[in-house]
């Protein structure tokens, strides 16, 4: 009975001071766009690989600008640099974007706003944050077109839709 109260407690007290100390949001994160290669100086090529691999192998590397992933042969081309663009059916491609200033500060005041949450929410939300740009591709709209998009679908009553746009625009602005 002790450690089962021992652990009500500790579940209670010490998740909201855990979820605390992690990272609340990604440092980095990407904008990704469907069927468009970018051309630009590639850092390195990698074959037989995923997205989500593609994705990690850029955000991993601070050199990493921007990344290509061609979903035809598993290839992905993390960049220095970009030069162009080019429609390329198949292809994911996407902008690396740091986290603005304050936004570190904001999630942590939000944090201890939510402090009844447990750990695991906060790892689930950072998840989250962490995949918007596979979840919800920009394909290149501004976060002005994307909320027009939003309350243009909300007006048709297509909710998922509004959804998904919002999660695109939310991408773009932190």
């Amino acid at each position: 009975m002790r450690a089962l109260v021992t652990a009500v407690l500790l579940s209670v007290f010490a998740f909201p001071a855990l979820a605390q100390e992690a990272p609340l949001v990604p440092d980095r994160r990407l904008v990704m766009s469907e069927n468009l290669d970018l051309a630009g100086t590639d850092i390195r090529q990698i074959f037989d690989t995923t997205l989500e691999a593609c994705a990690a192998a850029c955000l991993g590397n601070p050199s990493c600008t921007a990344l290509t992933f061609n979903t035809r042969n598993g290839s992905c081309f993390p960049k220095s640099a970009v030069t162009g663009e080019v429609p390329y059916q198949g292809a994911y491609s996407a902008q690396v974007r740091t986290i603005a200033a304050g936004v570190a500060t904001r999630a942590s005041t939000r944090a201890q706003e939510l402090a009844f949450l447990a750990a695991p929410d906060f790892a689930e939300a950072y998840d989250q944050a962490s995949n918007l740009a596979q979840t919800h591709l920009t394909n290149g709209w501004s976060d002005q077109q994307l909320l027009d998009a939003v309350a243009e679908a909300r007006r048709a009553g297509d909710l998922a839709q509004a959804m998904r746009l919002q999660g695109a625009a939310l991408n773009l602005t932190d």
